[in-house]
C-alpha cells in the first residue's frame, strides 16, 4: 500500500499506510523508501491503535525541519 499511495515531491517522498498493526511498519518503510529512491527525507504515516504515527528520515545532513 505505501509503494502505490507515495507521492515525490522536490527530493521528498510522503506516504500514508493507513491502518498498521505496528509502528515499526512505517520505520521499515521510510528506511526503504530513504535506500531505494535518491531523496532527502521520506515521511511516512500510519495509524495504530487510534493514534497517527508519523515517521521522518533524512539523508544526514543538517536540515531545517
Amino acid at each position: 500500500m505505501g509503494l502505490e499511495n507515495k507521492q515525490v515531491i522536490k527530493g521528498k517522498i510522503f506516504s500514508h499506510l493507513g491502518n498498521v498493526d505496528s509502528p515499526d511498519i512505517l520505520v521499515l518503510v521510510a528506511d526503504f523508501f530513504m535506500r531505494c529512491h535518491e531523496v532527502g527525507w521520506t515521511v511516512v504515516s500510519g495509524v495504530c491503535q487510534k493514534n497517527l504515527v508519523v515517521i521522518i528520515r533524512n539523508d544526514g545532513f543538517r536540515k531545517n525541519a
